[in-house]
Formats: C-alpha cells, structure tokens, sequence
C-alpha cells in the first residue's frame, strides 16, 4: 500500500510461480510411493511444531508435512496419522507406522487405497 497525493494505492502482489518445493503433481507422488503387502507405503518427512498442518512438497524422496503438534510422547505421530485420514478420506485404522516412530522420516502404510487413489488425494 502506497500513499499517493492523498490517495491510498493498492498494489497487488504478484502470483508466484509453482516451484517443485511448494507444488506436487500426480507423477512426482507416485514416483515415491511403493507396495507392500496389499497396501502401500507412503515415506514422509516430518516437520513438527509448524503453525499449520500441511503438505508442503517433495523433500529427498519423502513426502514433507508439517504438523503442528510437538514431537513428544507421540503426539506428532497422533497428528499425522489424524491429519493423513483427514486428506485421504479414509479411516485412521487404514493407516499404520511402519518404521520412524521416534524419527522425522517414516514410513506410513495404506491399506484401503491404491497408490493412484492416494496420488490423486494428496496432489497440491
């Protein structure tokens, strides 16, 4: 907002462009995403403690989310399996821990979906 002879002057700010941190097509979520036992795993990274939950992007082949719950007594773990649901519409039972339960990088398994289903769900 600028100030011009008295007048206020409104400049809209300019559209960004959709970079590979902030924008995942189809192609980019299937190209992480693997099968294992009639389900499919899902590798995630996670950022707790962020101001929202959301899916930010791609991060060294790992899916990032950011959460907003603190990594403590598996809450975080709690939220992501929450917030995973949420986004695929599916029942938090589907949905397991494969591996990383104390670390940032985990393996999440799917086992109502296929991997295009999930693709499509969670393509930004």
């Amino acid at each position: 907002m600028y100030r011009l002879y008295r007048k206020t002057v409104m400049i809209p700010n300019p559209p960004r462009e959709n970079n590979s941190l902030f924008f995942m097509n189809v192609d980019e979520i299937m190209a992480v995403l693997n099968t294992r036992d009639n389900s499919v795993v899902l590798p995630c990274w996670i950022q707790p403690r962020a101001s929202r939950n959301k899916i930010v992007g791609i991060h060294d082949g790992n899916v990032k989310i950011s959460l907003t719950a603190p990594p403590v007594d598996g809450k975080a773990n709690a939220e992501l399996i929450k917030f995973i649901s949420r986004s695929l519409k599916i029942s938090k039972g589907s949905i397991d821990i494969i591996s990383g339960e104390s670390s940032r990088r985990k393996l999440l398994a799917v086992s109502s979906l296929s991997a295009k289903d999930i693709a499509e769900k969670l393509a930004v």
